[in-house]
């Protein structure tokens, strides 16, 4: 049932699927590709869970389509790879991975779901363009009828950029429906001296939704979701303390339009400027904390700007 759910979406995430492929090859090929001693680890996992589910639609008992109960059983079967490829101009970090899942009552709710993420580390590379340069990339695609409401924690390796910052995340579970989700992230680094520099990074981020799952009882209380596109444009100085201690004082810039689904209302688009000082310090060998703050204000286009 899986399998099948999964070849009637296909259509759907060609085109987002294309795209993210299209920068993933981009970041392998240039990492990977024409390298002496090159080393390749794959590491492939299975995974087979099951779980209780209160509420499976993610939304309140008066949205749910009548006749449907809101908890269920839910067995989850995933696979995924990682490719690891380690060479002398750079490391490039390639994980991807599709699970299924298939509810005991709510049957038609089974669905198939897919991420894909890469990072690499081009610094070996790009320094010897230019002496003190730094250069990290990195890609992450999801798609699933399940969106979490937080980021999905983990660990970067060592001499691999960690993964993107989820921008989309609101801390607030959203009701069922069809997300494809994108975020391409550069970040350069360049070197003044041993504890000064200049760091810029880029985010273009892209979120979509298909169907929607559950009901609207009332114009006055219908579901909204919008269709967005995030671009964010961070500069600023670094500092490197004597234990290893980074501090970031980064001018921020941000842009996002959005579309609502199936509404007749013209897009909105928002613009935030903030200045935000990010002090980054590491507990662990693999583990860092990040403590940033700053005023940001915020501006939607036609309208008024607060903070």
């Amino acid at each position: 049932m899986v399998l099948e759910l999964a070849q009637k979406k296909r259509h759907h995430v060609g085109r987002l699927v294309a795209l993210c492929m299209l920068a993933i090859g981009t970041i392998a090929g240039m990492a990977v590709g024409s390298r002496a001693q090159a080393e390749t680890q794959y590491t492939p996992s299975v995974s087979l869970s099951q779980q209780y589910n209160s509420n499976v639609w993610n939304t309140s008992e008066d949205r749910i389509p009548r006749g449907k109960q809101s908890w269920d059983l839910v067995t989850r079967l995933g696979a995924d790879v990682t490719i690891l490829n380690k060479s002398r101009l750079g490391d490039t970090k390639v994980r991807a991975g599709v699970d299924g899942n298939v509810f005991a009552y709510n049957t038609d709710l089974a669905y198939a779901s897919g991420n894909v993420r890469a990072t690499s580390d081009l610094s070996s590379w790009a320094q010897e363009l230019l002496p003190g340069l730094k250069l990290r990339i990195s890609d992450a695609f999801r798609y699933t009828p399940n969106q979490p409401a937080f980021p999905l924690g983990g660990t970067s390796q060592q001499g691999v950029t960690p993964q993107p910052t989820d921008i989309f995340s609101s801390g607030i579970q959203p009701a069922r429906s069809n997300t494809f989700s994108n975020s391409l992230s550069t970040e350069g680094d360049y070197s003044f001296s041993r504890s000064t520099g200049l760091r810029a990074n880029y985010t273009y981020s892209i979120l979509r939704i298909g169907r929607v799952y559950t009901t609207e009882v009332d114009p006055s209380g219908a579901l909204t979701y919008f269709d967005t596109t995030v671009h964010n444009v961070a500069i600023g100085p670094t500092y490197t303390l004597d234990g290893g201690d980074t501090l970031f004082l980064k001018l921020n810039y941000l842009t996002a339009d959005q579309t609502r689904i199936g509404g007749s209302s013209s897009p909105k688009q928002f613009t935030a400027q903030s200045i935000q000082p990010e002090y980054v310090t590491r507990i662990a060998r693999d583990w860092t904390v990040t403590i940033s703050g700053g005023a940001t204000m915020v501006e939607e286009q036609g309208n008024r700007t607060f903070p």
